[in-house]
């Protein structure tokens, strides 16, 4: 007769092998754990794929927006100031006559109906695509990417409404009538006259830059000045609204 072992006689009594059953717990315990070992890596590429996706909507323009910001100050502090920060320096006597540009450039606007006599510096743009101002109220500035006096386009004027003490060269800017003879002199010492077509002023964010840069309706050349008005915003160190005065030729001269 044959004889069994003792686990031997329990398989055939109870069907039970502890040895089989072990060997399947652990060939399941390895699967599981094959499979958390693939779902980590998965869900880290996941993530990282996402981040990757998004981050260009997120947080690159803030940060493109501070770099402009910051390229935007630089340019701005070495040759110019707010608008209502303009100095009210009263320039040394004789300022005009000893003051020299290239021979093309202007040198001096003149506006008699105001009382205006400046020398005009060449600006470039400002935060708000703007023509840039001159550090003194007394002074104007030539918009270096309008046109230059007796050529195609218009020649675009800045000034200050107002200094620290409520003294600026256009601060009277709006008062101009239809028909006002405005005179710039050049650098070489001839001068172009050109005539008042109409005045406008608008919000200072509704200023259209292209019909400021624009010569008047009907013309090839002009001469736009350009000022500010309104009510003063100390948050913004800025006025509200903004003065264009539209220029043409005067042929008759």
């Amino acid at each position: 007769m044959k004889t069994y072992s003792r686990s031997a006689r329990r398989v055939i009594k109870t069907g039970y092998d502890r040895n089989v059953h072990r060997r399947l717990d652990e060939k399941h315990y390895h699967r599981k754990r094959r499979g958390t070992l693939y779902a980590v890596p998965a869900a880290v590429f996941v993530v990282v794929a996402a981040v990757m996706l998004w981050g260009p909507f997120t947080k690159q323009p803030q940060l493109l927006s501070v770099q402009q910001a910051s390229a935007v100050s630089s340019d701005r502090e070495p040759s110019v100031v707010p608008l209502a920060g303009s100095s009210d320096e009263d320039p040394a006597v004789g300022y005009l006559e000893t003051y020299t540009v290239a021979p093309d450039y202007p040198r001096i606007l003149s506006i008699g109906a105001l009382g205006v006599q400046a020398r005009v510096f060449e600006v470039g743009t400002d935060g708000r695509n703007q023509p840039q101002l001159p550090k003194n109220s007394y002074d104007t500035g030539w918009y270096n990417v309008s046109a230059l006096p007796d050529r195609p386009g218009a020649v675009v004027i800045s000034g200050a409404c107002s200094g620290s003490v409520g003294q600026g060269v256009f601060r009277r800017l709006g008062e101009l009538a239809k028909g006002a003879k405005i005179i710039v002199e050049k650098g070489d010492g001839t001068v172009v006259v050109y005539e008042v077509q109409r005045v406008e002023t608008v919000a200072v964010d509704a200023v259209s830059m292209t019909r400021v840069l624009s010569p008047a309706h009907g013309f090839s050349e002009g001469l736009n000045l350009m000022g500010c008005a309104g009510n003063y915003d100390i948050t913004t160190n800025d006025f509200a609204q903004r003065v264009v005065v539209f220029a043409a030729p005067n042929l008759t001269k």
